[in-house]
């Protein structure tokens, strides 16, 4: 403890305090109160390994490293998660949350604009989406069509693929439901009102086509009879 009013030489100290500072080793400890840094210029952290470490009460909690040029941002916790929290008029929100215990899985708070196209390998689960331009849908292989589910149930699916030759499009519903009857169902909406144009049932194979309402068949294929009927 250096108690002189002007200290003009000291040698090497073990340790020096001044205040609430001590200055012991390689460790600067501020034994109470806020700390501020205060520079009429730019602050520069300069660690010789690149990395910038943070602590809360001696727990490790994250970093922030260099390395081969790119800036990492790590979170040092088991399956905690990485937030950007902003301010929204006075009110604050968490506007992106990465998920460390779901490999990183990002959940936005109000959406997100993409200046390009989207790519996503393996499975995209939407509860809703609104699209501004075009839709392509390429999975790159004929043997792994495009499924459209319900609920996640791929026995209650419509299957789309494309090979070389023709389209494909593959009903499937659950048939150990008698009171359900898959198939094929085309509606045109007019004046907000839905019209079926026809049906196509895949149990039976029979066709209908219908009137302009869209409410009863006007003309259909029994497949059983092989027959057309008015």
């Amino acid at each position: 403890t250096a108690a002189q009013t002007n200290i003009t030489s000291v040698g090497t100290l073990s340790a020096l305090t001044v205040d609430n500072f001590t200055l012991d080793g390689t460790t600067l400890a501020l034994s109470s109160g806020d700390m501020t840094l205060d520079v009429a210029g730019n602050i520069h952290l300069d660690s010789g390994s690149g990395e910038i470490r943070f602590y809360d009460g001696g727990t490790y909690f994250g970093k922030i490293r260099e390395t081969s040029g790119n800036l990492e941002i790590l979170s040092g916790q088991i399956d905690k998660d990485i937030l950007f929290i902003g301010n929204d008029n006075g009110t604050p929100f968490t506007a992106l949350t990465l998920d460390m215990s779901a490999a990183g899985a990002a959940t936005f708070n109000a959406g997100a604009t993409f200046g390009s196209g989207i790519d996503v390998t393996g499975t995209a689960t939407m509860d809703g989406l609104t699209v501004d331009g075009d839709v392509s849908f390429d999975t790159n292989n004929a043997a792994n069509p495009v499924v459209i589910s319900r609920f996640g149930n791929t026995n209650e699916s419509l299957s789309i693929s494309v090979n070389d030759s023709m389209a494909s499009f593959v009903s499937e519903q659950d048939e150990t439901d008698t009171t359900r009857y898959g198939g094929f169902e085309f509606i045109g909406r007019h004046a907000g009102t839905n019209r079926t144009r026809f049906k196509i049932d895949h149990t039976t194979g029979d066709i209908s086509f219908y009137e302009d309402t869209g409410t009863s068949p006007a003309l259909f294929w029994d497949a059983s009879a092989e027959s057309l009927g008015i």
